[in-house]
């Protein structure tokens, strides 16, 4: 049997705890769970010493991590977050062995002003739709959602001025910039199936950042799963299952287009996938609507094929809806 092994690389002037919750769920699909540490990144109860961390140095740890994982594992993937998902481009088209990439919030392109707005805009919207919805199991769902945004947001602002800021220097974020402008232009010899995932509330990274990776990347087979009440810190703050469910499909091997959302859960995926003639694009949209009857909860899903050489086609909307 052949042994398989997940690489999990951390952002900018966060840690390896950044992983603490998808961990436990992720060390059962592999034989063996590497959490990749940046140069001079120290773990929450561990003092950072960001004397050591530069760009030279942070390549050259992720290059040794991976012939290390190359010799230990015969398939291998790779996941990052921020910064981190930046270098899983590296990674992936570095590493012999890769099977599959996933990309959270990759912060190739920055910075995305205007959080506070954005948060509170959605917590409005979410608690409006709540009140005004007759099914009492989605309007507790929508509260539910409200709550969890306007919590995340707080503790994301806590985070940031407890451990981000203070260490904000012209040293970190020019090697901040260096890493990530040398690790974008990797993305075109990416080959294995890679997905980008992206909250529409991110505080850092704006959508562009996902858009050109998947323009660039060289992958047969690519997904896009966009959130809509998540920010940057998706798999740390908030409730993090819907993420996680969607993580582990993805790193499984499974149809992300025939996952079941939860009540009040609100994203967008699309998947393509290059075959023979063409590119197959499927995208499945979840989302909340306000109606003359009131709010309900739509289901989308429309297929898409492009012949390689036609003029671009455009996408017509779902028109399979279904109530949940």
């Amino acid at each position: 049997m052949k042994k398989t092994g997940l690489l999990l690389i951390h952002g900018f002037l966060t840690c390896t705890d950044d992983w603490d919750l998808f961990v436990p769920e992720l060390e059962k699909l592999y034989d063996g769970v590497v959490l990749f540490k940046q140069p001079g990144h120290e773990r929450a109860d561990g003092k950072p010493h960001y004397r050591d961390f530069t760009a030279d140095a942070a390549f050259s740890e992720l290059g040794r991590t991976l012939r290390e994982m190359e010799e230990e594992y015969e398939t291998i993937d790779i996941m990052g977050h921020s910064m981190g998902g930046g270098m899983a481009l590296y990674a992936a088209a570095e590493a012999k062995n890769v099977r599959r990439t996933v990309l959270l919030s990759p912060a190739i392109k920055y910075p995305r002003p205007g959080a506070f707005a954005r948060h509170n805009s959605a917590v409005s919207k979410l608690q409006n739709m709540s009140r005004h919805c007759r099914d009492t199991e989605l309007a507790e769902a929508l509260a539910a959602a409200a709550s969890n945004v306007r919590t995340t947001f707080k503790e994301s602002v806590d985070m940031f001025l407890k451990r981000l800021l203070p260490n904000w220097s012209p040293h970190n974020l020019m090697t901040f910039a260096r890493i990530m402008g040398r690790a974008e232009k990797y993305a075109d010899k990416v080959e294995c199936p890679l997905a980008v995932l992206w909250g529409e509330l991110d505080e850092f990274i704006p959508r562009r950042a996902a858009d050109i990776i998947l323009a660039k990347a060289g992958s047969r087979e690519k997904t896009f799963i966009s959130y809509a009440d998540m920010g940057h810190a998706m798999m740390y703050l908030g409730d993090v299952r819907a993420l996680l469910r969607d993580v582990i499909c993805l790193l499984s091997g499974g149809d992300i287009c025939a996952v079941e959302t939860e009540k009040g859960e609100q994203r967008t995926v699309r998947r393509m996938t290059e075959e023979a003639e063409g590119v197959r694009t499927v995208t499945v949209t979840d989302r909340i609507v306000k109606t003359k009857e009131g709010v309900t909860a739509e289901h989308g899903r429309c297929e898409d094929f492009e012949p390689f050489g036609a003029e671009p086609a455009v996408t017509q909307p779902a028109d399979n809806k279904r109530a949940h």
